[in-house]
């Protein structure tokens, strides 16, 4: 999942990687995609990711945000 997000332009989204919870060979780490991309982890793990800089995917657009000068752009040119 960390290496598909660092993939996809996401390697600065926040991570926390629990790893073998509740077990005497748990282990908690905190960073970023990117860095802990390359981090082997045990199958038991569970990851909590937070992007600061999302962005709300149920915000329309504009049609002012679609105009070149003075004309506005048709739906073939959008």
């Amino acid at each position: 999942v960390l290496k598909e997000l660092t993939q996809a332009g996401l390697g600065h989204v926040r991570a926390w990687v629990g790893e073998n919870l509740t077990m005497p060979d748990e282990r908690l780490l905190e960073g970023t995609a990117f860095s802990l991309a390359e981090e082997p982890f045990a199958s038991l793990a569970v990851v909590l990711l937070h992007n600061s800089a999302w962005t709300d995917p149920f915000v329309t657009l504009r049609d002012d945000g679609f105009a070149r000068g003075k004309a506005p752009m048709t739906k073939e040119e959008i």
